[in-house]
């Protein structure tokens, strides 16, 4: 939000001078940043109708409002503690402190719970960024939480980053979170995926699903000439 505020020169000069042969001149203009922090709090007078049969319909809330919190104080409260790695007892103070009526558990509560969003959220990342994508990097890092090994990979390239935490490090695993939360080996539709090959994009691979029902049924055919991609030839002291 942007406004503009003329000030007056003898508004703030307690001995203004003479007035005569001055002219006024262009005003001069300072750009001053500042923020406010200030609560808004909303009370819903949500309409209430009973239908013939005794039942009550009630007027949904406007989109984004659960429980008791807003989604700006949500997206406050994560991005202090998430990013701004703000402890608990510090978010809760500050809070406090510009007139928020929040309790330590009320706090833990917008953390940990309804985050279903975030996980369909960075999901749909995935999914599109694999689907755009003719070549994605990938990389993992080893840590230690509550005590158990953890692993968190990362998934990307120059469009889009995705991170996932697991506790193992397997080629299962890895096959597991390339899935994007797609159910097709569980869901035992088909017998063949086609994946397309980001080296060899006419030839794509396809991924034999072994407990459809059809599976003992695909047979090898007679080979093809394939057309190699240099740059699985390439050696290190040529690249």
């Amino acid at each position: 939000m942007r406004r503009r505020e003329v000030v007056r020169f003898f508004a703030h000069v307690s001995s203004p001078p003479h007035l005569s042969g001055l002219s006024r001149a262009e005003l001069e203009a300072l750009l001053v940043q500042d923020i406010v922090l200030s609560v808004r709090a909303t009370c819903y007078q949500r309409e209430r109708w009973v239908t013939p049969d005794g039942q009550t319909i009630l007027a949904p809330l406007p989109e984004g409002i659960e429980g008791h919190f807003g989604p700006e104080l949500r997206r406050f409260v994560l991005m202090q503690y998430h990013q701004g790695q703000s402890t608990l007892p510090r978010l809760a103070a500050l809070l406090r402190s510009v007139g928020v009526s929040i309790s330590k558990r009320q706090l833990q509560s917008l953390l940990t719970e309804r985050q279903e969003g975030f996980v369909t959220e960075a999901r749909d990342v995935l999914r599109a960024g694999l689907e755009i994508s003719s070549w994605v990097s990938v990389d993992d890092t080893g840590a230690r939480h509550a005590g158990k090994n953890g692993l968190c990979t990362q998934i990307g390239n120059d469009w889009f980053t995705w991170f996932g935490t697991r506790s193992s490090k397997s080629r299962l695993n890895f096959l597991d979170l390339l899935r994007a939360g797609h159910t097709w080996l569980t869901a035992s539709r088909t017998a063949v995926l086609r994946v397309p090959s980001a080296l060899v994009p006419r030839e794509p691979d396809y991924v034999i699903n072994p407990a459809h029902p059809d599976a003992i049924r695909i047979r090898p055919t007679d080979p093809v000439p394939l057309d190699w991609d240099a740059r699985l030839f390439r050696t290190r002291a040529s690249r």
